[in-house]
């Protein structure tokens, strides 16, 4: 086990102690989730067999609820995420343009991270904002009517 993923008896005391605010251990799986993500910055295989542990779940449920979530990461990422929408509206607005534009930009294919760490490139399905495509998501933030400029002077701001 890499010794950078042992959860810590504090780590370990408050994931226990989510149980108590819910029906069922196996309730408290998504809250105990984002704490992980929230102190690694991902969620290291390791900390998904320790979680099934104090859950006294099965590590494959730990699994199945990690990868069904898009923003439950199973490797580290970058410092600034930024997702793409790639439904009919944006893409026929450039969103697959952008898309593009960006992968070339940051070096990067889809579903990766930068060299230096400070970027992750996805795509994404509908962002619900189809009348302000084409769309993309920094850090949480919705940025609308993106352009190929725009990106060049996000990319420039973010560092």
């Amino acid at each position: 086990m890499n010794e950078a993923f042992v959860l810590d008896e504090e780590l370990k005391n408050r994931l226990t102690a989510l149980t108590n605010d819910y029906s069922t251990k196996l309730a408290a799986l998504l809250p105990a989730l984002n704490i992980i993500q929230d102190k690694f910055g991902f969620i290291p295989p390791e900390a998904e067999q320790q979680i099934a542990e104090l859950l006294d779940i099965f590590p494959t449920q730990v699994r199945e609820v990690t990868t069904f979530y898009s923003l439950f990461y199973n490797a580290p990422v970058g410092h600034h995420k930024i997702y793409v929408c790639y439904n009919l509206s944006c893409c026929i607005e450039g969103g697959g343009k952008l898309l593009h534009y960006l992968a070339k930009k940051l070096r990067v294919s889809v579903n990766e991270t930068t060299r230096d760490g400070k970027f992750s490139l996805y795509r994404t399905p509908c962002t619900g904002a189809c009348e302000k495509a084409p769309v993309i998501i920094v850090n949480g933030a919705y940025h609308y009517n993106v352009t190929p400029e725009y990106i060049d002077e996000l990319l420039t701001k973010l560092g």
